[in-house]
């Protein structure tokens, strides 16, 4: 199971981090247009993302409160016959559906996600892949936190979807 290091933050607008970043000269990867939508299956998370045209289900866990790191581990199975939505919708009940559009950025292990989240708003989410081991991510996680001054925004631990059924 893989595991990552993330923290989410609600934000006025992307204009401030876009500056630190063109000044890092830290370059867009590309814009997803993202459709996710949560089911119901007891005490887990599934969701099924379709992103640009693609599908993939995504399962994970985390401590949505409490401690100072938020790691989740997660699996991810890609779909390719493109009636993921279909499918899943046989087999649970969906829940929540969260629409975003999506500016991504990496740097090293870690993706930026500028997010503009339907009936939400503007986030700024950073998710750090553990590929080596647990510090060495929060090292990084730690300087690009710094970096965009993330401490200085209120946190949101929950999911998106968390925050649509309030």
């Amino acid at each position: 199971m893989a595991k990552n290091l993330e923290i989410k933050v609600k934000i006025p607008s992307f204009t401030p981090f876009l500056a630190i970043l063109n000044k890092k000269g830290i370059k867009q990867k590309e814009v997803l247009h993202q459709k996710d939508i949560y089911y119901k299956t007891g005490n887990v998370r599934l969701k099924l993302r379709i992103e640009n045209e693609n599908e993939r289900a995504i399962y994970y866990s985390r401590a949505e409160a409490g401690g100072t790191d938020r790691f989740s581990d997660y699996e991810l199975l890609e779909i390719s016959s493109g009636n993921g939505e279909s499918f899943f919708n046989k087999l649970f009940t969906p829940e929540i559906i969260v629409e975003k559009e999506r500016i991504l950025y990496i740097i090293g292990d870690t993706r930026i996600h500028l997010d503009n989240v339907k009936k939400l708003g503007t986030f700024l989410e950073l998710e750090t892949v553990v590929t080596r081991d647990e510090n060495s991510a929060k090292e990084e996680f730690n300087k690009i936190v710094n970096w965009l001054d993330l401490n200085s925004y209120e946190e949101y631990r929950n999911s998106y979807s968390d925050l649509m059924a309030k």
